[in-house]
């Protein structure tokens, strides 16, 4: 019994962490806001090849200070693309400016610019894919679990989603359509993790109907904790594998998903269920509800126990 309280107790002071750091993460995203990619609000596009060889971090270095500002440099074939918000002035030439500043000869392959209307479409097309895919979500848990439930394992979703941009705002990186499509896969990981520990606990709500509901909640929990641990650290690896030798072009979707699963764990463990638990969550809540009898019709007594 001493366990048992012992794990309630850490499961309330984690819930009480989790709403101060969603809070703060609420504070910093309306102070701060997102660094948004090129892909919400345009910027020119340019593809070079140079005749020596250098690496990336190298050529984003020289970039910086000619542009004002830190390009994204991506390897691109035989050459690079650099994407960049806007020319210095009408007349700059990137390649021509490059080529004085290397040494060595600098070829313009291509160049476009993606205009800020474009941009605007695409967060409006972002926002209503992340719309429908927590839409799918609250009709998926509204029909499977009991109101108290399903609440608990939304919440939790809106807390993982939350902590994940308070990050990218935190640490001012960009975020774009790429991060966008790691932070609808998060929300999906999220909902299964806390699914995983809602459903052990409504199948055993029915059947211990004299137990207490903070031990119910414990041993759900504990029948599912070695399953979340093998399965978010063997997803973690593998991400983490991603974060540390993708490079920058999938940093931001690395990142999205390695703090994403990390904040998901936490939250099926600590957020979804003990949510449930405080909204007055009761194993009466999924007791079969006994059948009148039709008239002239003689049910066993144990059919109303």
């Amino acid at each position: 019994m001493k366990n048992l309280k012992t794990l309630s107790f850490w499961r309330y002071c984690a819930l009480a962490l989790s709403t101060v750091m969603v809070l703060s993460a609420l504070v910093l995203l309306s102070w701060r806001g997102l660094a948004l990619g090129q892909d919400f609000t345009g910027g020119m596009v340019q593809d070079i090849t140079l005749s020596q060889p250098i690496k990336a971090e190298q050529l984003t270095q020289v970039l910086t200070p000619i542009l004002k500002e830190r390009p994204q440099v991506v390897k691109n074939g035989d050459g690079w693309r650099i994407s960049y918000q806007q020319d210095p002035s009408p007349d700059f030439a990137l390649a021509k400016v490059l080529s004085a500043k290397l040494g060595s000869p600098v070829t313009l392959v291509n160049s476009s610019f993606v205009g800020s209307q474009v941009g605007s479409g695409q967060v409006a097309q972002s926002a209503l894919a992340v719309a429908m895919a927590a839409l799918g979500i609250l009709t998926y848990l509204a029909v499977r679990f009991e109101w108290r439930l399903a609440t608990g394992a939304i919440l939790a979703l809106l807390h993982d989603v939350v902590l994940v941009l308070g990050v990218f705002s935190l640490f001012g990186f960009e975020f774009d359509l790429t991060v966008l499509a790691a932070l609808l896969a998060v929300m999906g990981y999220s909902v299964n993790d806390s699914i995983v520990v809602a459903d052990r606990l409504r199948e055993t709500l029915g059947k211990r109907h004299k137990t207490p509901m903070p031990e119910l909640v414990d041993n759900a929990i504990r029948s599912t904790f070695s399953r979340t641990l093998v399965t978010s650290g063997t997803t973690l690896f593998t991400v983490g594998a991603i974060l540390l030798l993708g490079g920058e072009p999938l940093f931001g979707f690395a990142l999205t998903l390695f703090v994403g699963i990390v904040v998901g764990t936490w939250s099926s463990i600590f957020v979804a269920a003990t949510l449930g638990e405080l909204f007055g969550l009761k194993p009466e809540h999924y007791l079969k509800k006994p059948r009148e009898p039709k008239e002239g019709e003689h049910l066993p007594a144990a059919h109303f126990q």
